[in-house]
């Protein structure tokens, strides 16, 4: 739990679409490759924190870990802004707006993930998120499981 006025990202994972649990071969469905999967960011934040702290910006890179370079293929299609191998959008702690309700201090967003062809089967990929402050503070960091996609 965090405290009264600070935010964070508490957990990062993938899960298959629409799936609740953690899964290191997220766009596998038995042995047939599906064409994407869910990225879980789960994130936390004090009760005083709410629409007086923000806005925050959640910036999200991608590695291919067994290449050695980024992957903007697998960011976020909608919703965030791509710049390079970065996507980044912003986040209003409290704001129903951005699917927080009144008094919530916690909240899980799915974000689908589309598996482009030029993907590699078997390479391993990790997610890297940062939470940021006005004033370019960073508050929080959380790294992905790796994952394996077909």
């Amino acid at each position: 739990m965090v405290n009264a006025s600070s935010a964070e990202v508490s957990d990062l994972f993938t899960v298959v679409t629409g799936g609740k649990d953690q899964d290191d071969s997220p766009n596998a469905v038995g042995a047939v490759r599906q064409p994407g999967f869910d990225l879980v960011i789960e994130a936390e934040a004090g009760n005083v924190v709410g629409p007086a702290g923000g806005p925050y910006t959640l910036r999200l890179g991608v590695v291919n870990v067994t290449q050695g370079v980024p992957e903007p293929s697998l960011l976020p299609p909608t919703g965030w802004l791509i710049v390079g191998n970065v996507a980044t959008r912003l986040e209003h702690f409290g704001d129903a707006g951005d699917g927080w309700d009144a008094g919530q201090t916690r909240k899980r967003s799915s974000v689908p993930i589309a598996v482009a062809a030029t993907i590699q089967p078997g390479d391993v990929f990790r997610y890297t998120i940062s939470l940021i402050a006005q004033g370019n503070q960073i508050i929080s960091t959380q790294k992905s499981n790796e994952f394996v996609l077909l």
